[in-house]
């Protein structure tokens, strides 16, 4: 999939960005491991 479509929260622009929740939410690959790892620390409680 190649949308082009701007990270919501880098900005970045790229079509290695990635379209979640049927293209509402827009990834890049460095926000989306971010994202994961600061859920994945909420849910087991580490800081």
């Amino acid at each position: 999939m190649h949308d082009n479509k701007a990270c919501q929260i880098s900005g970045e622009v790229s079509d290695r960005n990635v379209s979640l929740a049927y293209g509402k939410i827009v990834l890049s690959p460095k926000a989306a491991e971010t994202l994961l790892q600061e859920l994945i620390i909420r849910k087991t409680g580490q800081k």
